[in-house]
């Protein structure tokens, strides 16, 4: 087992199934909630820092894949509380006060589940306050009603030999919304091995998860994009070893669309990033296997040709010949597209998330912290208290601002009338307070700080001190304002993909691809009900002389004009497009001969009576049905070009139904 994750020999061997922590896993969480960084643990230790990230790997999995600031916190919570009786009142009151200002909830039950201490962090999610709570059943008060049973068979297997257990629940707030909460349950025994207390630290990851289905959204929509879009092509011919990819698949690698390529079936394989082929050489075998999965799907990197580096999207299905031992693909058949911006921003998002990680690391005590802004006040709003993560961002050493107004040193003066009214507030018991406001450093930079702000009181109910603790927010909101707008363009992007894959970019009208589609749909259609179908072909006459004459953008503006008059005059069931050139058709659904000829000589009609600027534009028009279960795309689009060309050839502008000509002879 070891061998498989990279435990070196000087580690311990434990069953890693087990949620219980070894000693040294324990250990190892103990330094780290005594503030030691991971070099200071192995050097205390005795071992390498890799075999240290082993251990911490080994914790994260037993404690649900928590982060390690989060699975710290929690420990420290613990340790803080059974420390509880052992404090001094006056320090334990000092202690509870900034332990209420870090974002980890604590909850303590006695054996019956009946709440004895519910803290700030619980109060501001719920809406109850501790006196509210003190005696109630918590399970009762605050767990949704269908998960009750649940919840409580959780603290149930809570005993001395399993006396940590993780779960996650939501809770029920005051005003009836839902708060989804990660937990890690411990309880305290006594002699005999019952439950003492019930002791359960948890963090709100509501918003974690929201974010979480967003992303999977992200992800799903970029998919449906990709499939609607089709570009970026490719085919693979395994048993002739030949390849064709698309002018689009060539731009992705970076050449030219006339650029000829040599041993075209390794074309992708010699573009792949070197760290990426393993792993894309492994899928693909995986594809082509018998018993494989059949499909490609995955993502990796390219080299282009000048050097610089684009993440691809590689999506393939294969094709297979033969039964049984004699199984094999035969071809591979798929798409590529340019994900390389949506790298780029799980990029930034993962970063954002790192740093804002970094910047809820929980306080360990209001002399010592490691990342937290905590800062202490008199009432009167002098420091008393200066951490060094107030030093580090400020550049400031505590004995500069001891005993001077904040507002004063570090609020910039258009935020000091804000700010000090905020401070009223406090002093006046108005606590805790959430809020926002910059601090300038010692080299006038201005910095966004995230405050959320608690008091101290006194024996007689007097605010002795204010307690704020705060995280360095410029970054993150820098970041994520280019997310958002990251985001914005990134959709902006795949509507416009969709609407170039079904429309014809000169006239609006549906693309060859979308009259395809919808009359392989119809001729089904007609076959099932025995209903009629008609196609009518379309062909401008003389388009030719019209560019030559008066230019491309005459020709370009004269089939708009074209499009515009077909459109207006057809049906609204029938489908008007233009497969391309100057040809169009019109689809006429449940339409036979007598009503698709009629509607073909209303439009010539209208096309011969419309105000043309240069000249007068006509056109041929070749008419085909389709009747019940003898419908079928091919023959009708081949009878409809056949009644056109018929048409052209009796003097053009005029209608030409197939049936007037006889039986198509190659049918």
């Amino acid at each position: 087992m070891s061998a498989e994750i990279g435990v070196e020999p000087e580690m311990e061997r434990v069953d890693l199934r087990s949620n219980l922590l070894s000693r040294q896993e324990e250990r190892v969480l103990a330094l780290a909630v005594g503030g030691k960084a991971d070099r200071e643990i192995a050097e205390a230790m005795g071992l390498t820092p890799e075999t240290v990230r082993t251990y911490w790997h080994r914790i994260r999995r037993k404690r649900s894949g928590l982060r390690r600031s989060e699975i710290v916190a929690q420990a420290r919570s613990e340790a803080e509380l059974r420390e509880f009786e052992a404090r001094p009142r006056d320090e334990l009151t000092f202690l509870e006060a900034v332990l209420d200002t870090a974002g980890c909830l604590v909850c303590v039950g006695d054996s019956d589940g009946r709440v004895i201490r519910f803290n700030a962090e619980c109060e501001r999610l719920t809406g109850w306050t501790e006196g509210e709570m003190l005696g109630r059943d918590g399970v009762e008060a605050l767990v949704p009603f269908e998960v009750r049973e649940e919840v409580r068979s959780v603290l149930r297997r809570l005993t001395p030999t399993v006396p940590r257990v993780l779960h996650e629940n939501e809770w029920v707030t005051k005003d009836g919304s839902r708060r989804v909460v990660e937990w890690r349950n411990t309880a305290v025994f006594d002699a005999d091995g019952q439950v003492r207390y019930l002791v359960a630290t948890g963090v709100d990851v509501t918003e974690r998860r929201v974010a979480e289905e967003e992303l999977r959204v992200r992800a799903a929509s970029r998919r449906l994009a990709e499939q609607v879009t089709g570009f970026g092509m490719y085919d693979i011919d395994l048993v002739q070893r030949r390849a064709h990819w698309s002018t689009e698949f060539k731009a992705l690698l970076g050449l030219a669309p006339d650029q000829a390529v040599t041993d075209d079936e390794h074309l992708l394989p010699r573009a792949v990033h070197p760290d990426d082929l393993q792993m894309m050489v492994a899928a693909t075998r995986d594809a082509v296997d018998p018993n494989g999965s059949g499909t490609l799907d995955g993502e990796h990197r390219i080299v282009l040709p000048d050097g610089r580096i684009r993440w691809l999207s590689v999506r393939g299905q294969s094709f297979f010949s033969g039964a049984g031992a004699s199984r094999r693909a035969t071809r591979v058949i798929g798409g590529a597209q340019d994900i390389t911006a949506q790298k780029e921003l799980e990029q930034r998002l993962r970063e954002s998330e790192e740093r804002e990680r970094q910047e809820r690391e929980f306080l360990q005590a209001v002399l010592g912290t490691a990342g937290t802004l905590v800062c202490v006040l008199d009432p009167e709003g002098r420091f008393v208290q200066f951490n060094k993560a107030c030093e580090s961002l400020t550049g400031w050493q505590t004995q500069d601002v001891l005993g001077q107004p904040f507002w004063q040193v570090v609020v910039p003066p258009d935020e000091r009338g804000m700010v000090t009214e905020a401070f009223d507030r406090l002093k006046r018991g108005q606590f805790p307070m959430e809020m926002e406001n910059h601090w300038i450093t010692r080299d006038g930079r201005r910095r966004l700080i995230e405050w959320r702000n608690t008091g101290m009181l006194g024996p007689e109910g007097e605010v002795r001190f204010i307690v704020a603790t705060g995280v360095d927010a410029t970054e993150r909101r820098a970041a994520q304002r280019a997310l958002a707008q990251q985001a914005r363009q990134l959709e902006e992007l795949s509507q416009r993909l969709a609407q170039l894959a079904t429309t014809d970019e000169l006239t609006g009208l549906a693309n060859r691809r979308v009259l395809g589609t919808r009359l392989a749909y119809e001729v089904e259609r007609a076959r099932r009900l025995g209903s009629e179908l008609s196609l009518i072909v379309v062909d401008v006459d003389r388009f030719k002389t019209v560019n030559d004459m008066f230019g491309h953008d005459a020709g370009d503006e004269t089939l708009r004009r074209v499009a515009q008059v077909l459109q207006r005059g057809a049906r609204r069931h029938d489908l008007v497009a233009r497969p391309g050139g100057e040809e169009f058709a019109v689809m006429c659904p449940d339409t036979g001969r007598q009503g698709a000829e009629a509607l073909a000589e209303r439009l010539r009609e209208a096309l011969e009576m419309e105000s043309w600027p240069a000249r007068s534009v006509t056109a041929s028009f070749g008419v085909a049905t389709a009747a019940g279960g003898a419908a079928d795309a091919g023959r009708l689009r081949r009878e409809a070009d056949r009644a056109m060309y018929a048409a052209k050839a009796g003097g053009r502008n005029q209608t030409v139904h197939a049936a007037s000509l006889g039986v198509l002879t190659e049918w």
